[in-house]
C-alpha cells in the first residue's frame, strides 16, 4: 500500500513519511506541488492514498492535486492534512472527492491512524469493485449456458417422454387387440 505525503514543510514530510512506514506502509515524500503533479503523472498508478497539504504554492495546491488524481486516477484516496481550519476550504475538498480533512497539531495521532486504516479500507473497496464486477458478469454468462443446456435437456426429456408414451400406448394397444402383430413390431 503506497501512501504519497505532499507538504512544502519538508521536515514535516519526513517525520510524516517515517511515521508511516513505522505503521507497515510504503510512504513517498514530494515536497512541491509540481513535483507531485510530476509524480502523479509518472507514477500515479501506483499510488493507494495521498495525503495532501492544502496551501503550498498556491492557497489550492490541495484541491489542484486532488481533483487531478481523481480525474486521473479514481482509486487514489485523498486526505488533506493542513495546518488551516478553515471551512470553507474542507467543504470544497470533500465535494472533490476528499476522503478526510485533517488539521495538523488538532487531530490526535489515534484519529490520524484510524482516519488512514479506514482509507486503506476504502481503497480496497473501490479496487475489488472492478474484480467483483467482472466476476458476477463471468457467472451471468456462465448461467446463461446453463440455463441454455437446461432448456436443450427438458427438450430432449420432453421428446423421450413423448417416445415413450407413444410406446406404452402401442404395447397397450397390441396388449388389447394381440390381432394386430407382436410387440416386436412396435417402433
Amino acid at each position: 500500500m503506497k501512501i504519497l505525503v505532499v507538504d512544502d514543510q519538508e521536515d514535516f514530510t519526513r517525520k510524516q513519511c517515517d511515521w508511516l512506514r513505522e505503521e507497515g506502509y510504503d510512504a513517498v515524500g514530494i515536497y512541491s506541488e509540481k513535483e507531485a503533479r510530476d509524480y502523479l503523472t509518472e507514477k500515479g498508478g501506483d499510488i493507494s492514498i495521498a495525503i495532501i497539504d492544502m496551501y503550498m504554492e498556491s492557497k489550492d495546491s490541495g484541491l489542484k492535486f486532488i481533483r487531478l488524481a481523481k480525474e486521473s486516477y479514481p482509486w487514489i484516496v485523498p486526505i488533506v492534512m493542513t495546518g488551516h481550519a478553515d471551512f470553507e476550504n474542507a467543504a470544497k475538498c470533500m465535494e472533490d472527492g476528499c476522503f478526510s480533512y485533517i488539521v495538523k497539531g488538532e487531530t490526535p495521532i489515534n484519529m490520524i491512524r484510524q482516519t488512514i486504516r479506514k482509507a486503506v479500507e476504502h481503497h480496497q473497496l473501490i479496487t475489488a469493485l472492478p474484480r467483483i464486477r467482472s466476476g458476477v458478469e463471468e457467472l451471468n454468462d456462465q448461467f446463461k449456458e446453463f440455463n441454455k443446456w437446461i432448456n436443450k435437456m427438458s427438450f430432449s426429456i420432453q421428446r423421450l417422454e413423448d417416445e415413450l408414451s407413444l410406446i406404452i400406448t402401442q404395447k397397450q394397444d397390441l396388449e388389447s387387440n394381440p390381432d394386430k402383430g407382436s410387440i416386436s413390431d412396435v417402433r
